[in-house]
């Protein structure tokens, strides 16, 4: 049996003895009536999200240029023109 702990800031690690025997880095988590429940996503094409940002990106307020464009692009700017249609 394997014991984790959970951090300050929510987080648990999956031993890696567990965490080797698949091929993913995705996973599911859903509430049982045992526990938690973690499945993996074995194929990228299952990932709930694609990841295009970057914590720290976000934390500066800007994000990577969209495709055909070079630099970055102000993260106010593309949200305003996500939910706005600016």
């Amino acid at each position: 049996m394997n014991v984790v702990q959970l951090t300050t800031s929510g987080q648990i690690s999956i031993p890696k003895a567990l965490r080797m025997g698949f091929k993913t880095k995705v996973f599911t988590c859903e509430k049982t009536s045992e526990g938690i429940l973690f499945k993996p996503l074995e194929t990228p094409k299952e990932a709930p999200f694609v990841k295009k940002y970057t914590i720290k990106d976000l934390k500066k307020g800007i994000i990577p240029a969209p495709a055909g464009k070079k630099g970055t692009c102000d993260l106010a700017h593309h949200i305003d023109e996500i939910v706005y249609g600016l």
